[in-house]
């Protein structure tokens, strides 16, 4: 059986491309949202008057990580023509995306609804659901 996850454009392939990097740049998001869930419940609590961008930042330095993980990764694969990594860097993209859009409509920057705000995350959690549904069809 020619399985799709073995294939050099899986997204399977693209997502073991990281290696341990990959459990370091999970870790920077876990590990960072535990300062992000504290300062988040202060500013709802109004015990902060802190902006929502200042709420956010552990967040903003996760992302980061991540992005340098992302370029290091990619200069390592182009020198040795691996395949792209277009379905991870997609994934953080979108969640930066939402990130910045919902920090921005709950700090009065943006006026829009908070459907609209979240539709970066909507699109995310989508491509995740077909993304593990290709993995459990081929790998099931």
């Amino acid at each position: 059986c020619s399985c799709m996850a073995d294939s050099p454009d899986s997204p399977v392939v693209a997502l073991r491309a990281f290696g341990p990097g990959g459990d370091v740049m999970l870790a920077a998001h876990v590990v960072l949202a535990i300062p992000w869930i504290i300062l988040i419940s202060l500013r709802v609590d109004n015990s902060i008057t802190a902006s929502w961008w200042h709420v956010f930042i552990p967040q903003f330095v996760a992302s980061g990580i991540v992005a340098l993980f992302f370029y290091s990764a990619l200069m390592r694969l182009a020198s040795q023509n691996k395949p792209k990594l277009i379905i991870p860097i997609t994934l953080e993209a979108l969640f930066f995306a939402f990130l910045i859009t919902l920090c921005a409509r709950l700090n009065g920057d943006l006026d829009c609804s908070y459907l609209s705000a979240c539709s970066a995350l909507i699109i995310l959690l989508s491509l995740l659901f077909y993304i593990s549904s290709q993995v459990l069809y081929y790998h099931g």
